[in-house]
């Protein structure tokens, strides 16, 4: 704010790189203020501590028998050090799909286990250790097929029963006290249909004829390219990050991020097409907050499990800034309004 001011009037921080007078300055420095007042009602400025210490100081006048022993005060200690509580930079869907192409060559089990986390939320324990018999049959013996209802609404609910996070019911045991639903969607349901009824049994066959004494498989859904056996969730992480077009910093926990940033820009598109808006710019700020919020709370929270406060003013700073980088930022709009009133005056 300190530099902004000063910028304004020099002209180097306004639209039109010429210096403005000292009223629209003040416009400029009052909107801003307002801002920074309503982002932090609303959690968007990242919260900050200060280090403080204990001193002594003199006491005042000198005209008090204790006056010698002084005060205790509070004085800061050191330089300000902001606790930076964002998310961490997420790829971009563009980059996503790049890497996971990438995985796909290699080991394309994987890379259809890493989807179904990227689509679903779902953390890495959970879609390592889901069996093959939680996920729906989409043909019985019957000739009966996926419901009609799933088809309509697009998903396909998967119960996941074990990696779960919480209490199990042995002490040795995967399989998890509580559930969860996640929906996947019917193209990728598609796809994880034909691996369990084709590639999967015939990775089992090939395990079998290789002479392996035992099956460690254990009814799990994902079986490894080389030795068509479980593998363990270190080399799921191994996998997802020594790819050759993995992001800086793209691990499978941010991939429940991504899920849920992309998830809420979704259903923000769709809220707004339904509403006849065409972009961000073009709709009130605070009915837009109010949406994200209730998107964040009433469909991700059941989807992911649990979603705390802090959380979810992550995921609204996340989704916003996903937001700018497709539309723009509306406050460039502002400065133009501004910058044309004050060219106006002159």
């Amino acid at each position: 704010m300190l530099e902004y001011q000063p910028g304004l009037l020099k002209g180097t921080c306004s639209a039109t790189r010429r210096p403005l007078s000292a009223a629209s300055v003040n416009a400029y420095i009052d909107e801003a203020v307002l801002f920074l007042y309503w982002a932090a009602e609303r959690g968007y400025r990242p919260p900050f501590k200060v280090p403080r210490r204990r001193i002594r100081v003199k006491g005042g006048r000198g005209n008090h028998s204790l006056s010698y022993i002084g005060k205790v005060a509070l004085q800061r200690h050191g330089k300000m050090q902001v606790v930076s509580d964002a998310l961490p930079t997420l790829p971009t869907p563009e980059e996503v799909s790049r890497w996971l192409k990438g995985i796909r060559v290699r080991a394309p089990v994987k890379a259809l286990a890493y989807e179904f986390m990227l689509r679903t939320g779902s953390r890495l324990s959970e879609t390592n250790q889901i069996r093959a018999a939680c996920f729906p049959n989409k043909e019985f013996e019957g000739g009966e097929r996926w419901s009609s209802r799933w088809l309509n609404q697009g998903w396909v609910p998967v119960t996941l029963r074990y990696g779960v996070k919480g209490g199990k019911v042995e002490p040795a045991s995967s399989l998890s006290t509580r559930s969860r639903t996640v929906q996947v969607p019917i193209d990728l349901a598609e796809r994880i249909w034909d691996y369990k009824k084709l590639i999967r049994p015939t990775q089992l066959r090939r395990f079998k004829q290789n002479g392996a004494e035992r099956d460690l498989s254990d009814g799990r859904l994902w079986l490894g390219e080389r030795k068509s056996q479980p593998v363990s969730n270190t080399m799921l992480y191994r996998t997802w990050t020594d790819s050759l077009f993995c992001p800086k910093d793209w691990n499978p926990h941010d991939g429940r991020h991504f899920f849920a940033v992309e998830k809420v820009c979704e259903y923000i598109r769709q809220m707004m097409a339904l509403h006849g808006k065409g972009e961000p710019l073009s709709v009130n700020v605070g009915w837009l907050h109010g949406l994200m919020a209730g998107q964040v709370r009433l469909i991700l929270s059941p989807l992911m499990g649990h979603v705390t406060e802090e959380t979810t003013m992550r995921y609204l700073t996340c989704a916003h800034q996903r937001l700018i980088e497709t539309f723009g930022h509306p406050a460039l709009d502002w400065n133009d309004l501004l910058d044309s009133d004050d060219l106006g005056d002159e």
